[in-house]
């Protein structure tokens, strides 16, 4: 674990929890390409739940602008459970409503 000089454990993967979030990528494919300990990072995850780690990062819907294009996707993470790929082409009323139904529950 390389730690920056300053940075508690604590921090060091509790920013590395919140990287991955943003990443759009597994656990298993963050850790591997960050060269971080699965197991340690698992466990770290679930103490960061505990702490409420989750409440610190906001959830809020931005506006965004697909352009249309071959292969133009965006992916969008709801609650650290749900992933979307969007395609350019869908149709963002289903989008609109599959949204309000996972923010219900």
């Amino acid at each position: 674990m390389n730690e920056s000089i300053g940075e508690t454990r604590r921090e060091y993967w509790e920013r590395h929890i919140v990287e991955w979030r943003n990443s759009g990528l597994s656990q298993a494919q963050y850790c591997r390409e960050n060269h971080l300990n699965y197991q340690l990072f698992c466990k770290w995850k679930k103490r960061s739940k505990k702490r409420n780690l989750d409440s610190r990062i906001t959830h809020s819907l931005i506006p965004v602008q697909i352009k249309p294009g071959i292969g133009s996707s965006v992916n969008l993470w709801i609650r650290d459970r749900y992933r979307l790929e969007l395609r350019s082409d869908c149709d963002l009323q289903i989008v609109a409503n599959l949204l309000q139904l996972l923010e219900s529950r």
